[in-house]
């Protein structure tokens, strides 16, 4: 069984746990292995119809990423997939 990280996003923030302080981007490169599969929940995108496609670009070449951020039609969905999640 693979246990995959869960990554929470929030105005353009990375968050580790859910009412902590957010990480910054350089550490979070740190702490995870490169070729490992992370879940990202963007709450901006769920909440505010505004995803963070900016950081899946950044973070799609070093690790597989899955995404959750409340698409509404196919356009999000290519437009996730364009930035480089491999699961929506």
């Amino acid at each position: 069984m693979d246990l995959v990280p869960l990554i929470q996003m929030k105005k353009r923030k990375i968050y580790l746990e859910e009412g902590k302080n957010p990480i910054e981007f350089k550490e979070f490169l740190k702490k995870f292995e490169e070729d490992r599969k992370i879940y990202i929940l963007d709450w901006d995108g769920i909440e505010r119809d505004k995803p963070n496609l900016c950081t899946f670009q950044r973070l799609s070449p070093l690790y597989e990423i899955w995404v959750d951020f409340g698409p509404r039609d196919l356009g999000d969905v290519v437009d996730a997939f364009m930035a480089g999640a491999a699961e929506i």
